[in-house]
């Protein structure tokens, strides 16, 4: 959160009603149909429980309120996230991350997806895959991504292998892994699958047969 209002006070004027609060996906402590718009942008996948997130995202939406998301595809086709974890996890010879797990790739199945937001009663459900050109400008830039976005079990994990959680047998393991997504120019250019996620919390209308169960879906929506 102190990352986000360092961000927000560089806006200036045009930041400056926005508010920050830390909360639990599934209960945020916010009064139901307290908003118009829920975004999230690779936030999502690391809820324990999917359903009682997306359950709690829609009570917090008034009815006609929408869902924004982006998640991850699936790991073998979202690089920029899964090579330095994947480097990593060589080095410090980690087992394979157990099914279900949360993290970046547990919502990279549009299918089950699609399921689970109707699971929580959202209805015009989309899930829309297309591929992000993401750009660093040296592998040494990667590197830096990839430890901003690591989780603080992973250095604890470095620091007990080698020593510090900066040890080059560590990162430099990463560095030399990226080295593949290299250009001519010196670049590093890593294409990633994205899913795109939409969905409505379901408006009521005042004749509708589902104003006595609110929670099903007018909608079973599509998935593309």
């Amino acid at each position: 959160m102190r990352i986000a209002r360092r961000r927000a006070a560089a806006l200036g004027p045009a930041a400056a009603d926005v508010e920050f609060t830390e909360a639990d996906v599934e209960a945020q402590g916010f009064a139901p149909g307290s908003f118009d718009v829920v975004l999230s942008r690779w936030g999502l996948m690391f809820a324990v429980d999917h359903v009682a997130a997306f359950a709690g995202l829609r009570r917090v939406l008034r009815p006609g309120g929408a869902l924004a998301a982006a998640v991850w595809g699936p790991a073998p086709d979202a690089p920029v996230m899964a090579l330095g974890f994947a480097a990593l996890s060589g080095v410090l010879d980690l087992p394979p991350v157990a099914p279900g797990t949360p993290g970046p790739f547990s919502m990279s199945d549009p299918a089950v997806l699609a399921s689970e937001l109707r699971a929580a009663g959202f209805s015009d459900v989309s899930v829309e895959g297309t591929r992000v050109p993401f750009t660093f400008h040296s592998a040494s830039e990667y590197v830096r991504f990839t430890r901003a976005v690591a989780p603080p079990l992973l250095f604890d994990r470095i620091r007990e292998r080698f020593g510090s959680p900066d040890a080059r047998e560590a990162w430099g393991a990463v560095e030399v892994a990226v080295g593949r997504f290299r250009t001519g120019a010196g670049d590093v250019r890593i294409p990633s699958a994205v899913l795109y996620v939409r969905a409505a919390n379901p408006a009521i209308p005042a004749n509708s047969g589902n104003a006595a169960n609110p929670e099903e879906p007018a909608n079973p929506g599509d998935v593309r």
